[in-house]
């Protein structure tokens, strides 16, 4: 039977050790399947111990890991992932949980994300400990479907909710918000971190390759998106780090599968975000675009932009009515204008993003031998219809929209 590692049995005592428990054995089964986390492993773990009166007990976590492969893991520098996400769950929420617990009275319980358990970031044992949300009846989405039409509006009164703890903060407790935001770094887009993104315009071509050979009477489309994608990584670097009235602590990676919605009678009716070891601390039309362009079909937010972004001001300003501010409260138009500032962040992503997002298990690439594997997908992806329409919908949505 498959069973942790030694240092990661280490970290699993530790955890039941907290409640007074001591290990007896423990079975392990994948988490996730290829093509849901690029950036770590995700193991379901179930311990079976004895607590303090000798009593069975069965606990159940998430044990989310770096790659296995050295050279993947390397090239990707995972180690700096694992310690924002590290200080995001270990820092960042109980400090949101607690300016929640005293200036919403508990009409916002917490922060919408799993339980944390523990962590190590020592570099060999790296792992962060979770809740295992599907005990609850969480579950994740459709990404190559992506969100329908309640979904959408479901995760962004979520996201407005999360965004508005930001601001909130930043009106009542700016001292303390300050120490917050200063948990987290950013991990992506800085120019020491330009080598990584050095083939970066594979997914750029492609999505040219695309536009031309879905509109070859559009030439006009393929000169907006290359006045964006020809800079991507010094356009994106700009982004992460420009000031704005609307700066919150972002989410990051904010797409379906790091969501998990419960459901009653095929509604949505609670949601938790997951992954944040890209959280950063930047305008919120990153986290909107990121969301929308990566999430979503052109038809959806063809129909219903506008009415998306209404939802999420309104849930943005319920929640900071409820947290006690009334000084940062925003309208929708400060939320357009932000969004034709950055939304072209949401789209770059979707360039490199959505081609993974609806490619099918059996043909995602393997997370070995370097992250030269993400150049050679995208060498190819331009020939796949189905990621051509979806990328190239997303572009012309945003050429449509005054983002290009």
């Amino acid at each position: 039977m498959a069973s942790l590692p030694e240092q990661l049995i280490a970290v699993l005592r530790q955890v039941l050790g907290k409640e007074g428990k001591i290990l007896e054995k423990h079975s392990i089964a994948a988490g996730c399947k290829p093509g849901d986390n690029f950036m770590g492993e995700i193991t379901k773990v179930t311990a079976h111990s004895r607590d303090g009166n000798g009593a069975h007990v069965e606990d159940k976590f998430v044990f989310k890991c770096p790659p296995a492969d050295k050279a993947y893991r390397e090239g990707l520098q995972s180690h700096k992932f694992v310690k924002n996400e590290e200080a995001f769950y270990s820092q960042v929420v109980p400090a949101m949980d607690e300016f929640l617990k005293l200036a919403s009275g508990n009409k916002i319980a917490s922060v919408p994300v799993p339980i944390y358990f523990c962590s190590t970031s020592d570099g060999d044992s790296d792992v962060l400990v979770l809740e295992d949300l599907s005990l609850s009846g969480f579950t994740l989405g459709d990404k190559v479907e992506g969100f329908n039409l309640e979904e959408c509006h479901f995760v962004l009164k979520k996201l407005g909710l999360f965004h508005a703890i930001s601001l909130a903060m930043q009106e009542l407790k700016p001292e303390e918000f300050f120490k917050v935001r200063n948990y987290i770094k950013e991990v992506f887009f800085f120019e020491e971190g330009r080598p990584q993104f050095s083939t970066i315009h594979f997914p750029c071509n492609a999505g040219v390759r695309m536009l031309q050979d879905r509109y070859p009477k559009k030439p006009e489309y393929v000169q907006k998106l290359r006045a964006v994608s020809d800079e991507f990584f010094t356009n994106l670097v700009e982004m992460v780090k420009t000031p704005t009235p609307l700066a919150v602590i972002n989410h990051g990676d904010c797409w379906v599968n790091n969501t998990m919605i419960k459901y009653e009678q095929g509604k949505p009716v609670d949601l938790r975000f997951l992954d944040f070891q890209i959280a950063r601390f930047s305008s919120l039309a990153l986290d909107l675009s990121y969301l929308l362009y990566c999430s979503c079909q052109k038809s959806l937010l063809d129909q219903h932009y506008d009415e998306f972004i209404k939802t999420y001001v309104d849930a943005v300003n319920e929640a900071i009515l409820s947290m006690g501010a009334k000084k940062s409260i925003i309208t929708k138009y400060q939320v357009d204008q932000e969004m034709k500032r950055f939304a072209s962040f949401g789209v770059l992503h979707a360039l490199m993003a959505v081609p993974f997002f609806v490619t099918p298990v059996e043909d995602q690439p393997k997370l070995e031998g370097g992250i030269e594997v993400f150049d050679k997908f995208h060498q190819t992806t331009y020939k796949n219809v189905l990621i051509r329409d979806r990328v190239t919908d997303m572009i012309v949505h945003a050429i449509e929209r005054g983002f290009l």
